[in-house]
């Protein structure tokens, strides 16, 4: 009779603690409360009665989210078969988060493959888009993407706002045709720019090639219709200017800058009107080479008539 009776209290002892156990723990309490419940929702959106939660449950994925079955975890139906996770963050690999990951989603790849693909139908671009809620004006909150162009063969980033796209290596470099960069944007091949480039500061180029507008180039100083300024109205130019004519004058370059491809003409203009200058100066010298070789002729045919005319004294 005693024996009975302890097995009784034993019963009834394990039956206390397995409710306790309900109550403290979460996943249980989940279990109760979707077994309770009248209306339950499941992963594909469809009502379920209560009397149905057994073969539900039956039919749940056997994996587990933090400690709990699948169908008992944080993940939720939204309906039109959604599915959120707000409960922490997500992690797909075999690389566990380190401390100072603050990344809701993390995809980690030990080998050397693609971690993550973006796909789309046939023919249309696959977006990797940014929202921002409660901005205004952009098509469903997205205010840039990352996208793949089929038809154009390009990966484009833009942005659907008047913003900047800004590449911060943090203390890195940037490279383009290399896998070694050595400054801070480093480009191995061809570069192309339509439009004006400002450089705030020095350019080191083994070469520089400007490319000018046909019929500029100064070669129309040696054509016989130009007219050359003499000398005269050259030095009168320079007393008044301080400068050479069709060149800049300092305060002009002080506030405009220089044009490289276009000084390099003016200099050239000036060079080959110089060139005119000694080719004219030139010819000048040798006729006056001549004429003062014809002249020490005269000269010295005159001293020796001179000699003769004394001797005969």
């Amino acid at each position: 009779m005693k024996a009975k009776s302890l097995f009784i209290a034993l019963l009834l002892f394990f039956s206390l603690g397995l409710q306790a156990q309900k109550v403290n723990d979460p996943s249980l309490q989940n279990a109760q409360n979707w077994e309770d419940s009248e209306d339950t929702e499941t992963l594909s959106g469809e009502k379920t009665k209560s009397a149905d939660t057994s073969a539900e449950l039956a039919k749940a994925p056997k994996g587990t989210i933090n400690g709990q079955p699948l169908i008992l975890s944080t993940w939720t139906s939204t309906g039109s078969n959604d599915i959120e996770y707000t409960a922490g963050r997500v992690r797909i690999g075999n690389s566990p988060f380190t401390s100072l990951s603050q990344s809701m989603l993390e995809i980690s790849n030990g080998a050397n493959a693609v971690a993550m693909v973006l796909k789309a139908g046939l023919g249309q671009r696959a977006h990797y888009g940014f929202i921002e809620e409660g901005r205004a004006g952009t098509f469903e909150g997205i205010t840039s993407t990352i996208g793949w162009e089929p038809d154009e063969n390009q990966l484009i980033i833009e942005t659907m706002l008047d913003a900047n796209i800004i590449i911060e290596p943090l203390g890195g470099n940037v490279g383009i045709g290399t896998s070694d960069p050595t400054h801070t944007l480093e480009v191995d091949g061809v570069s192309k720019f339509l439009g004006n480039m400002t450089v705030d500061g020095s350019i080191d180029s083994d070469r520089v090639k400007v490319t000018e507008i046909s019929g500029n180039w100064p070669d129309y100083v040696f054509k016989p219709n130009y007219q050359l300024l003499n000398l005269s109205d050259l030095e009168s130019y320079i007393q008044a200017n301080s400068h050479l004519p069709n060149v800049p004058s300092a305060q002009e370059v002080i506030a405009n800058g220089q044009d490289l491809g276009d000084i390099q003409l003016r200099l050239l203009e000036k060079i080959e009107e110089l060139t005119l200058y000694t080719i004219d100066a030139n010819k000048k010298n040798q006729q006056l080479e001549a004429e003062n070789k014809e002249l020490k002729l005269v000269l010295n045919d005159l001293l020796e008539r001179v000699k003769k005319l004394e001797g005969k004294e």
